[in-house]
């Protein structure tokens, strides 16, 4: 299967209905990766020892669900032509490696701008609230082109306040950033403010990503979601201020989970510097200070230049001990990669592991 066939064929699974990427990657894993051409209707029936084969053998899925998704899976090829979105599938070359170490891995991802930026091997997501005091948004500035000049692609979710100064810290000195977006790349840019913004990302060598299809809307779920792949695709994730119970703190606890480095806004040193001891308790800082005391896991505390070298250290030493771990994705099965020559579909195995 080449890689257009293949992303024809995820299309067409994502629009069944009940179909989620659980099943999808089940039916990667069990050889239709290796069959010629897209996958049928009757290909599907006859995996019977998968989710969906058997949905269609108790008569849940129907022969008119399949036309209806093969129409929608040509609807969104077209849309995506039409705007210049590139899709990569999990079996590509390019697929970032750093989410398949995801519990839900999405098997697709809808790319506008540079899509060589997301498998660099180093990138650090910058995070927070969106109504930052004056100094985190600068100290966020500081650390996005700092961090950005030593090699790191920044990564964000285009909200306001923190996101948006990393963001653009980093695309004024024409460093790479990605913005993951909790809806399609079609739709108007969510917060509306931010447009000129995300046309400035792509223009300075960065992306926006988005893991729905182009016509998708924004919605709560989806922005949580987004929180989880900005931990999924970085080096370690960097949250700068967040109110209790702040969504930033998805995206701190989900790099925590994944044995990732996590780096919060040295309240105290801010404090000092500002010559104002509330603002180590002030509302911005509860939701990290909460972070501190309920967590077990290393967090390192950031303000100096000093202080980022030694996260960078971090994230380097991490990402060296992940990729000398063979990868296993979570639903219990190995994932290698072989190419199959210059400028073509790298096709994934998908070896079971029977795990207890």
């Amino acid at each position: 299967m080449d890689r257009h066939e293949m992303i024809k064929t995820i299309l067409r699974l994502q629009n069944m209905p009940g179909i989620g990427s659980a099943s999808i990657l089940e039916l990667l894993r069990n050889g239709c990766t290796a069959r010629c051409g897209v996958l049928t209707f009757s290909d599907i029936s006859d995996m019977n020892q998968t989710r969906i084969g058997r949905m269609i053998s108790d008569g849940k899925l129907t022969l008119s669900d399949w036309d209806k998704s093969c129409a929608s899976a040509d609807m969104i090829l077209k849309h995506c032509h039409n705007a210049d979105i590139d899709i990569m599938t999990c079996c590509d070359a390019g697929f970032p490696s750093n989410l398949l170490a995801l519990k839900r891995y999405p098997p697709l991802l809808y790319i506008k701008g540079n899509r060589k930026i997301l498998n660099t091997g180093k990138s650090a997501a910058i995070v927070g609230t969106r109504e930052p005091t004056g100094l985190a948004k600068q100290m966020t500035e500081v650390f996005s082109r700092r961090l950005g000049d030593d090699g790191y692609v920044i990564i964000s979710g285009l909200a306001r306040g923190c996101d948006s100064a990393a963001h653009a810290a980093a695309a004024e000195r024409d460093n790479p950033t990605i913005a993951v977006l909790g809806h399609g790349l079609i739709k108007d840019i969510y917060p509306p403010e931010n447009r000129m913004l995300a046309h400035k990302i792509i223009e300075t060598g960065g992306a926006l990503i988005s893991e729905y299809p182009p016509t998708a809307s924004v919605s709560s779920f989806r922005l949580v979601r987004r929180d989880e792949l900005q931990a999924g695709l970085s080096s370690g994730v960097i949250c700068m201020e967040s109110k209790q119970g702040g969504g930033s703190l998805h995206a701190v606890r989900h790099a925590v989970n994944m044995n990732k480095p996590v780096g919060i806004l040295d309240h105290n040193a801010a404090a000092l510097f500002l010559h104002d001891p509330d603002y180590a308790v002030a509302d911005q800082s509860a939701g990290l200070n909460m972070l501190i005391n309920e967590s077990d896991a290393e967090i390192s505390l950031l303000f100096s230049v000093d202080s980022i070298l030694m996260f960078e250290k971090r994230m380097q030493e991490a990402s060296r001990c992940r990729s000398s771990i063979p990868e296993y994705s979570a639903s219990g099965y190995r994932l290698r990669k072989s190419m199959t020559g210059e400028g073509s579909t790298q096709e994934i195995q998908l070896n079971f592991l029977d795990t207890p």
